[in-house]
C-alpha cells in the first residue's frame, strides 16, 4: 500500500467522526421543527459559541447539542474534552504520518548498468621472409 494514502487514513477518520455529528438531526422540544445544521456566524449566541447548540429558526428557541431546551440561566455544558482531544491526536498522527511518508520516501532503484559487448581484436597474421614478394 502507498505510504501516502495510509498517511490519510487518520484524517478520513476524523471526517468521519465530523460527519457522524453533522448527520444527526435533532427536533425543536417546543415546535418539532428540525433544526439545522450550519448558521450563519452572526446569528450564533455567546452560549452556542462556547458550547454548540441549536437555534429554532420557527419559534426562537435555543437547545443544546443533544436538543434539550435551553434558558438563560442554565449553566454552560462542560467542554467536549475527550472528542476534542481525540480529533487533535487524530489529525497529529496524519500530520505526522504524511510528513514522515514524504520525507523517507524510497527512491527508486538505480537502473541496471548494461554490459559493454566484448570487441574481438583483429587477427593479425605474422609477416615472414618467405611472404614477401621479391620485386622485379
Amino acid at each position: 500500500m502507498d505510504p501516502m494514502l495510509l498517511s490519510l487514513f487518520p484524517f478520513l477518520a476524523a471526517l468521519a467522526f465530523v460527519l457522524y455529528f453533522a448527520r444527526r438531526r435533532v427536533n425543536c422540544p417546543d415546535c418539532g421543527d428540525p433544526l439545522p445544521v450550519l448558521y450563519s456566524p452572526l446569528q450564533k449566541t455567546r452560549r452556542m459559541w462556547r458550547a454548540g447548540g441549536y437555534l429554532c429558526a420557527r419559534c426562537g428557541c435555543e437547545t443544546n447539542t443533544a436538543g434539550q431546551k435551553i434558558t438563560a440561566d442554565t449553566p454552560p455544558s462542560p467542554f467536549p474534552t475527550l472528542q476534542w482531544a481525540l480529533l487533535a491526536v487524530l489529525l497529529f498522527v496524519g500530520v505526522g504520518a504524511g510528513f514522515a511518508a514524504s520525507t523517507m520516501r524510497l527512491a527508486s532503484p538505480p537502473a541496471p548498468l548494461l554490459a559493454v559487448p566484448a570487441v574481438e581484436a583483429p587477427v593479425v597474421v605474422p609477416v615472414t621472409a618467405s611472404a614477401v614478394i621479391p620485386a622485379n
